[in-house]
Order: C-alpha cells, then sequence, then structure tokens
C-alpha cells in the first residue's frame, strides 16, 4: 500500500554524476551478462520521466527471451528491467526465492533490505523488500518508502526483473527522533482485542510526500490480520493496513475500520453510514452515466466530482482500498 505514496521532487537517492547513452549500455550489459545478450537496441532517452532515463530492449541468445530496462542518466542506475518469459513449473519455494532475491540485491549495491509483502502469478513471484537501518538505541527501523521490487522466475531461480523507483527516490541515510514514546505506551491506543503478533519500529510515507516515524504492530482480532502505525512522537494513529493472506501471497489493503479501543462500539454505526454512503454514491454515479440519456437540462454530478465528494466525508485510509 505504501508504494502509492512514495515518488518524490528531490531523488535522495539518484546518486552519481551523469552519464551518455554509451555508458548506459555498458551498465545494461554488466547487468544481464554480457555473454547472455545477443543484441541492445535503444529505445533512446525518455527525459520527461519521473526519473530521466536511458531505454533499451534486449535480445537474448537463449530462446526468443527479449527484456526492457531503463537506466538513469544520473548515476546510471537500473530504474527498471523486466524479463518476459514463460515458467514452466513450479520447483522453488518462496522462502528459496526471497534469498535468491536477497543475493541479488546485495551483488547490485542493495543491502539491508528485508522482505515486507510477496505475490506469486503464472510461476513468477513479485517480492518486496524495504530498507532498514538502525536507530541511537541499536533498534532496527523498517523504511518502508525505500522500497525496491523483484520478481523471481520459481523454475530456476533467475531474477526476471527489479523496480527501483522507490528507492531511488527517497533512499538516504535517517536520523531517527529520539523523544519517543514508549511500545507499551503506544500499546495503549491499540483496540484491547487486537492479538499482536510482532512489534517494532518504521518509517511510513504519507501522501503529503513526508515521513513518519512509527510504532508498528502487526495483530489480529478474530480473523483479520492488521498492521497498525502508532506515531512514536505523538501518539496518535497514523494508518491501519488490513492483511490479506491468500496461497499465491501476502498483500495489505487500507483499512475502513480501525482496530482502535473504541472500534467494537462504533462499528455497527460505522457500517450502516459506510453502507448508506456508497448507496448514495453509486446512485449519483448511474444517474450521471444515464442524464445525457435523459436531458441535457439535467444538472448532475460528474463521477469526478462525485470522487471529490466521497473524498470529503471519509479520510483515505477509510475510502481508498489499494494494493501494495
Amino acid at each position: 500500500a505504501f508504494s502509492e505514496h512514495i515518488s518524490s521532487a528531490e531523488k535522495k537517492g539518484l546518486t552519481g554524476d551523469d552519464i551518455d547513452e554509451e555508458k548506459a549500455k555498458e551498465i545494461v550489459k554488466n547487468f544481464y551478462g554480457e555473454d547472455k545478450i545477443d543484441n541492445i537496441e535503444s529505445h533512446g532517452y525518455s527525459e520527461n520521466a519521473e526519473i530521466p532515463s536511458f531505454d533499451f530492449n534486449v535480445k537474448m541468445k537463449e530462446g526468443d527471451i527479449n527484456a526492457t530496462i531503463s537506466v538513469s542518466k544520473k548515476g546510471g542506475h537500473v530504474i527498471f528491467a523486466n524479463c518476459n518469459r514463460a515458467v514452466s513449473a513450479e520447483t522453488l519455494t518462496q522462502e528459496r526465492a526471497d534469498e535468491i532475491a536477497k543475493e541479488f540485491l546485495n551483488n547490485h549495491g542493495y543491502s539491508n533490505m528485508k522482505e515486507t509483502y510477496y505475490l506469486k502469478q503464472n510461476g513468477i513471484v513479485t517480492i518486496n523488500y524495504a530498507y532498514t537501518q538502525t536507530n541511537s538505541n541499536n533498534e532496527t527501523v523498517t523504511i518502508y518508502p525505500d522500497l525496491i521490487k523483484v520478481k523471481v522466475a520459481l523454475d530456476d531461480g533467475s531474477v526476471l526483473g527489479i523496480e527501483t523507483s522507490g528507492y531511488l527516490n527517497s533512499h538516504t541515510e535517517r536520523t531517527f527522533e529520539t523523544n519517543i514514546i514508549s511500545k507499551e505506551k503506544a500499546k495503549e491506543v491499540l483496540n484491547k482485542d487486537l492479538e499482536i503478533m510482532s512489534e517494532g519500529l518504521a518509517l511510513i510515507p504519507t501522501k503529503w510526500h513526508t515521513e513518519v516515524y512509527c510504532w508498528e504492530f502487526k495483530g489480529k482480532v478474530e480473523d483479520n490480520e492488521f498492521l497498525v502505525y502508532i506515531n512514536a512522537q505523538t501518539g496518535k494513529e497514523e494508518d491501519i493496513l488490513l492483511i490479506v493472506n491468500t496461497p499465491d501471497g501476502t498483500l495489505t489493503h487500507w483499512s475502513f475500520f480501525p482496530p482502535s479501543p473504541n472500534c467494537s462500539e462504533l462499528f455497527e454505526s460505522y457500517r450502516m453510514i459506510y453502507l448508506t454512503t456508497m448507496f448514495i454514491v453509486l446512485f449519483l454515479m448511474s444517474v450521471s452515466n444515464l442524464a445525457p440519456k435523459i436531458s441535457s437540462n439535467v444538472l448532475v454530478p460528474t463521477v469526478g466530482e462525485i470522487t471529490l465528494f466521497c473524498k470529503s466525508i471519509f479520510s483515505p485510509s477509510t475510502l481508498y482500498v489499494l494494493p501494495l
């Protein structure tokens, strides 16, 4: 879910000097292995991309396999790489794929990366990694803005893709606030029915492109698992994510019903408000779509206006359901 909020105007992780296209091509050869490449075709320079880059199509010697890759002009960082090929059979476990991906990241200069979530599709697992850093008390802090995604084939363990834009947008060594509330104090904000499964410190991004230092609690209420983020300085509840565990992976969604102390008492009221509002929204959207057929003089809201109306009623964490 945090991947929606990790672009920034200042690319803190985009270090190094500017390179030209020839240098970018050398980086592509080193990334895939020159001995495995049949041909590299340039797609030019994307000056207006979020991160300006040199883009290439790469044809491999083995089989009919092609890859696309983008290399940043500043610093020569691989922003995106993807190789499409069919995976014959799944012979590797997700745990083994995680080991392969971490070794790949270490070999390419990305150390201290922690697996957060993953998703399996068509014999390929995509794993999300967040950077970790220790604070002054030697406690590990998960830095969610510094995100990298790695694709691993589950037949032979080959790395088929990587996406580093979150990391390149945000990565820097942080200085953490020392005057924070205790973990026990943060727990007082939680729903008494939340069965805590793990806890720790985390830095999470916001939609305003800022970062918040939080206590992170993973827990369960009945059959639902949540991640709850409590501001480590103010004690305020910053975010709640619903964890969705499926046979194909673990994802998170924004949670409408926060597991806070008064949740049980207000659950039914919130549910009725939510259902009523959704009914009104759906009705307005249907009227908006039908209006041109009824009369050109009928004044009805557009879908965009309806969306703004919804935003005014609910906060982003209650309105949006965004996959990681």
